[in-house]
């Protein structure tokens, strides 16, 4: 006879959810104008939305999308 155990694990992020500004599907050609998008999260405190526009970076491994 084996001895076995479990244990659960809870892991929990900082933030709940990540808002994007403008929330709409956007199409951009190489010659418009750059689009300013604002970034918002929030905590899971439940306390109001934090601002996190300059701190936010876009990182994709898709080929395709413009850096």
């Amino acid at each position: 006879m084996g001895v076995s155990k479990s244990i659960n694990i809870i892991v929990r992020t900082a933030y709940q959810a990540m808002k994007l500004t403008p929330g709409t599907e956007v199409h951009l050609l190489l010659h418009d104008e750059p689009l300013q998008i604002e970034a918002q999260v929030q905590s899971n405190a439940g306390t109001a939305p934090i601002t996190v526009t300059e701190t936010a970076e876009w990182k994709s491994s898709n080929v395709v999308v413009a850096r």
